[in-house]
């Protein structure tokens, strides 16, 4: 064998060793990209996992459920209200606690429950329940009917109901609430329940004309005898008499009457609008 013989196997051996020795290398890089490929798999499985179990131990936090008997006592941190100034909290609250409410998370919790009770409330006119999280809690909006005119039977007892301007008659229950003294005042002897939307109208058209044409706040409205109707005003009592057609044409007359009346020394007794055609003030004797 010459020595180019052996020159050739040796760079054929070299040539081998060298492809083998590539060969292995790219089957260690083949293997360790499949090792960290199966690894980069767990851990992407792995945090999956912890992520969808975080999330479930988020959403079953307490803080995510009210109590069973939220609605027991009044906790403001459970409930709060707004815009209620005649049905007090716990007379709503006494409305919630009808409510069986499911123990699930309070964006589950269905309010339409809670708005159909509280709107049983004779002063309700529309209420609006928000749910809130961490704590768990509700906040009741509501919106109440504008009261207009009590009712009593005499200036000095109080009000037996007040009528809102949509009619609705709140009781006693109510009553005494924030504001119910600037209402109007009528007098009367009458089963106020039984009268009707178009009766109500026409008791506050009256008053609101009186007022216009006097410049005066109307202190009440003394109907006790029907066929004989007064009006207190500050300073004035004004008798109108029936409460027919000409009612208020008048009681028109008292723009006139009245700075004619401020004038006089004596003493007035009322002013007397009974008649179509004329007016007359009373004196006191």
């Amino acid at each position: 064998m010459t020595d180019e013989d052996i020159t050739q196997k040796q760079i054929l051996s070299d040539s081998i060793r060298r492809r083998y020795a590539y060969l292995k290398r790219r089957r260690k890089v083949r293997a360790m990209r499949i090792f960290w490929g199966r690894v980069r798999m767990l851990i992407r499985l792995a945090c999956i996992y912890f992520l969808c179990v975080g999330i479930w131990k988020f959403m079953h936090l307490p803080q995510w459920y009210l109590p069973p008997k939220a609605f027991e006592t009044y906790n403001s941190s459970r409930v709060e209200f707004e815009g209620n100034k005649i049905a007090t909290n716990q007379q709503i609250l006494n409305m919630m606690k009808r409510v069986k409410y499911p123990n699930k998370a309070i964006y589950l919790i269905d309010v339409e429950p809670f708005k159909k009770e509280i709107m049983k409330l004779e002063p309700i006119k529309m209420v609006y329940v928000k749910r809130f999280a961490f704590p768990a809690r509700i906040k009741v909006i509501v919106e109440e009917h504008e009261p207009i005119f009590s009712v009593a039977p005499k200036p000095d007892v109080p009000p037996l109901a007040v009528f809102t301007m949509d009619g609705t008659i709140i009781p006693n229950k109510y009553l005494p609430f924030e504001g119910m003294d600037k209402t109007y005042r009528v007098l009367t002897y009458d089963d106020y329940e039984k009268w009707s939307k178009k009766n109500i109208k026409y008791l506050i058209y009256l008053a609101k004309m009186a007022e216009a044409y006097s410049g005066e706040k109307i202190q009440y409205i003394d109907m006790k005898n029907p066929d004989d109707v007064y009006i207190q005003l500050q300073t004035v009592s004004v008798r109108i008499g029936e409460l027919d057609k000409g009612a208020f044409e008048r009681l028109a007359k008292i723009e006139a009457v009245l700075p004619q009346m401020k004038t006089l020394k004596e003493d007035v007794k009322y002013i007397d609008l009974r008649w179509e055609d004329s007016a007359f003030i009373k004196l006191k004797k």
